[in-house]
């Protein structure tokens, strides 16, 4: 049995889950902001691959994936797709 960890001087459990939670709030506000971005869906199957939108917002290309999705339940196994949903991000300049 491995003995329990000693708190180093000044270790505060309270600190830890503070730090926690402050890692899962800038986590969950990056998600959010994601939402509003424009996205594009891949759609891709053995021998193509198509770009849809963009769309407006992770919503509005979900939805769009969803019918893909839905669409593919009626091809044969060798001809269905993957879907995925691309975030578009303005171009940088330290190309």
């Amino acid at each position: 049995m491995i003995p329990p960890r000693e708190g180093a001087a000044g270790d505060d459990p309270g600190e830890s889950t503070r730090r926690l939670d402050r890692i899962v709030e800038l986590w969950a506000q990056e998600l959010v902001a994601r939402m509003d971005q424009p996205y594009a869906v891949m759609v891709r199957s053995t021998w193509l691959t198509e770009y849809l939108g963009p769309f407006p917002s992770a919503l509005a290309a979900a939805s769009a994936a969803e019918l893909e999705t839905r669409a593919n339940g009626s091809l044969p196994v060798d001809e269905q797709v993957s879907v995925r949903l691309l975030p578009l991000r303005p171009p940088t300049d330290n190309v």
